[in-house]
């Protein structure tokens, strides 16, 4: 039965209103609002189509599958939602069931061409680069000629080093004016990649700063270094003494902190490869819970403030919310790990619900972690700083000195891991690593690059690979273009070479 025009108006206008929000970036508003619509118009599949974006965005993958896979049983005539679902599994770091779906979907719509430059992609992303390149010409022969196709080859031949003919494909990229800018970017940064790998580096950072013009983006740096000063004002010793504690515990989670590029993929892959360790990836659910804290509080307050209003089993009811988060990615493990980077601002929340979180902060150099960001498209994973060598400088400031107090204030189990230690001297802080979590030793943690989950980070062609020191003191090829950063940085840069000649081992 068709439904009603003003009822259909109602909804298409509700959808809107959700994706006006995905906009602003309010997405837990974004989700609860589409969560709600799904439930009232039960025969719609647009709200669910709406809810599983949304969840994807917060990185709650699993969550975006399910939902993509509902919103095709109730519209099966529809592909996109299959290749939605896929897209979360691999996401989510499940590759296999991302092919899974992929093969599904082909068996029912086999001339449907994105479900076979989807599978191209993901065979690149998981380093089967023959598998990939068996797909783009797959495509070819069927008279399809994406830019996708062209990435996907030109980052194989790029692996492959063949310089000169992945060149020519970036390039080529360049000339599709119809193509968003996003694409672009992405394809410049390719070059970036492969100027760097060449040793061109003048040209890899004039890649990098033609790429930010073109996107033209800005960043609100103090919105964000506010907020962080804001978590530290608000959860100073007197606070965590006074505010309640759950009446349970848990030492599920496990909490990776850490800048972009800094290393928290590898640190992931490690403890991943323990049998008792699960890994979720860049998860929200700390996020989502601090927006959700008011309310499970019954406080008029907004968070943190509203933790003053926290009874006993308010405590328990965040800890019992965040444990069920967790579940889908536990795989029946001791611990689940979660390295959103947004686990640096909500640090203090987790040791008041989850007083025996582990909690593992690993640190680069901070030219080489702030070229690193500069260098790669995390822009467009919502990183805009990353654009102007100064934001970078101020935001990894804001971020050591919000560590700093973490470290004064909470009594949680905490481990700083300087990455250039953990590159030299693998074992011993491997073993510190699987000692924080209280488990025992199991040697597979050494071969973190025989992991069979894909990191579906920037750093998934890294993580797969054996340790390796050829990124440290990597800006020193970038030297006479960094001065903005060094001046940014100011004493920061020493306190980290203190910190690693502290911690590497005697020769």
């Amino acid at each position: 039965m068709a439904k009603p025009a003003n009822e259909t108006s109602d909804l298409k206008a509700a959808i809107k209103a959700v994706r006006s929000l995905v906009k602003i970036g309010g997405l837990e508003h974004a989700r609860t609002q589409a969560a709600e619509l799904a439930s009232k118009h039960p025969d719609s599949v647009e709200p669910l189509v709406a809810l599983s974006k949304v969840a994807e965005l917060q990185c709650d993958f699993i969550q975006a599958a399910e939902i993509a896979e509902k919103a095709f049983k109730l519209e099966p005539t529809e592909p996109t939602h299959l290749i939605q679902a896929s897209h979360a599994q691999m996401r989510a770091g499940y590759p296999e069931e991302g092919l899974r779906i992929l093969d599904r979907g082909m068996a029912k719509f086999k001339d449907f061409v994105p479900f076979h430059i989807n599978y191209a992609n993901s065979q690149e992303r998981q380093n089967n680069n023959d598998e990939a390149m068996k797909w783009v010409e797959s495509c070819r022969k069927r008279g399809v000629d994406a830019l996708a196709l062209h990435m996907v080859e030109g980052k194989v031949l790029l692996k492959r080093k063949q310089w000169d003919e992945a060149e020519k494909i970036f390039k080529n990229i360049l000339t599709m004016t119809n193509e968003p800018d996003e694409s672009l970017a992405a394809a410049r940064f390719q070059l970036v990649k492969l100027y760097d790998k060449t040793e061109r580096y003048d040209d890899a950072f004039a890649m990098a700063t033609e790429a930010y013009r073109e996107l033209n983006w800005t960043a609100p740096i103090t919105a964000f270094t506010d907020r962080l000063e804001e978590a530290a004002k608000v959860f100073n010793e007197r606070n965590l003494r006074m505010w309640r504690r759950p009446n349970k515990s848990s030492k599920l989670p496990i909490c990776i902190i850490g800048m972009p590029r800094s290393g928290t993929s590898l640190v992931e892959q490690i403890l991943g490869m323990h049998s008792q360790i699960s890994q979720a990836g860049e998860i929200a659910a700390t996020s989502i819970l601090s927006i959700r804290a008011a309310h499970m509080c019954d406080s008029y307050h907004n968070y943190p403030q509203c933790l003053i209003d926290m009874r006993p089993e308010d405590a328990d009811a965040m800890q019992d919310w965040f444990v069920e988060y967790l579940e889908p990615y536990r795989n029946g493990a001791a611990r689940v790990s979660n390295k959103s980077l947004m686990n640096y601002e909500h640090l203090g929340l987790m040791s008041v619900i989850l007083p025996d979180t582990q909690a593992i902060h690993i640190k680069r150099h901070p030219l080489d972690n702030c070229l690193s960001c500069h260098l790669t498209e995390i822009i467009v994973n919502h990183h805009r700083y990353a654009a102007k060598l100064e934001d970078l400088g101020a935001i990894y400031k804001a971020r050591q000195k919000l560590w700093h107090h973490w470290q004064e204030v909470l009594d949680i189990p905490m481990l700083e891991v300087p990455y250039e230690c953990l590159t030299a001297d693998q074992e011993t802080w491997t073993r510190r690593l699987i000692d924080l979590t209280g488990l025992e030793w199991e040697e597979n943690c050494l071969e973190f690059h025989k992991s069979s989950r894909s990191a579906m980070t920037i750093s998934y062609d890294q993580v797969n690979q054996k340790m390796y020191r050829s990124s440290v003191e990597r800006w020193r090829n970038y030297e006479k273009h960094l001065g903005p950063l060094i001046d940014a940085l100011g004493d920061e840069i020493e306190a980290h070479e203190s910190l690693v000649n502290a911690n590497m081992p005697s020769e």
